[in-house]
């Protein structure tokens, strides 16, 4: 499975994957999937564009509407619990895609983080002492129990790189920025210090996040995670009783709506034959 968001980074990496499995390379069947998240003027942009590559790809694409399966979009969510409206995002787009991936039997999903938004990912986390992201930040985690694995094709790929990529291969892709991306914030700023440290010191990213990969696996080899547990209204995956989606849309609206996401995605799914729920 391979989340699309409709930008150059989706793109480049869903262009990657279908060129090696045209090649011959990968004996894989891909499934692009794009979660609607409802933002105004920028969603509508976003799904349009990831339904083109996908169609230019000659690929069928599963799009999630969150206001359909939720009741209200993220802006909306986001209001009403007070939070961060990328948080929120980002929380909301990930319980799709784990839904959807568990849903259809994946073996894995593939993500769009490339080298800058990693590098810039690891180096905030040092500097705000949260060293346990770190081990999060790897190429790849693999799939155990219920959690479905990640991969990120993109890992020692800059963002120039995607775009000269999907340029070169003609790959439509959405060209204007979500309105909610602060400029301010300590990412982007870590992503321009990143930029003039490259310069200075010519492969100083790659190297790193070759080690950081190397750290990850030797992690992963060393510690024994637990196995999440299953929220108590959804049944997904979960670090405690109630997942966060459910937490979050009982707070907003009274009522937890995991259930009403997990009918929504299983109808979806059937109505195009995909579903193979994963017990």
């Amino acid at each position: 499975m391979v989340a699309v968001s409709g930008g150059k980074d989706s793109a480049a990496s869903l262009g990657t994957m279908k060129a090696l499995v045209d090649r011959g390379d990968l004996d894989v069947k891909l499934l692009p999937v794009h979660v609607d998240v409802g933002i105004k003027g920028f969603s509508e942009a976003g799904k349009e564009s990831a339904v083109k590559l996908s169609r230019y790809l000659g690929l069928d694409i599963v799009v999630i509407d969150v206001r359909e399966a939720l009741g209200l979009t993220v802006e909306e969510l986001a209001k009403k619990v007070r939070r961060p409206i990328c948080s929120v995002c980002g929380l909301i787009k990930r319980y799709f895609l784990n839904l959807t991936a568990l849903e259809v039997g994946a073996d894995g999903v593939l993500l769009g983080h490339h080298l800058d938004d990693l590098f810039a990912y690891a180096l905030k986390s040092v500097l705000i002492g949260d060293g346990k992201q770190l081990s999060k930040l790897g190429p790849k985690t693999e799939s155990s129990g219920v959690a479905v694995g990640r991969g990120r094709p993109l890992y020692l790929i800059t963002e120039r790189e995607a775009l000269a990529y999907a340029i070169i291969r003609r790959l439509p892709f959405l060209k204007i920025r979500c309105p909610h991306v602060r400029r301010e914030s300590l990412e982007t700023q870590i992503k321009a210090f990143a930029l003039t440290l490259d310069e200075k010191y010519p492969g100083l990213r790659i190297s790193y996040m070759k080690r950081l990969a190397n750290a990850a696996l030797e992690s992963e080899d060393r510690i024994t995670v637990a196995s999440p547990q299953r929220c108590k209204y959804c049944g997904m995956p979960s670090s405690g009783e109630v997942c966060s989606v459910c937490s979050l849309t009982a707070k907003a609206l009274g009522t937890p709506k995991g259930p009403d996401a997990v009918k929504y995605v299983r109808n979806l799914l059937a109505s195009k034959g995909l579903r193979e729920t994963r017990e």
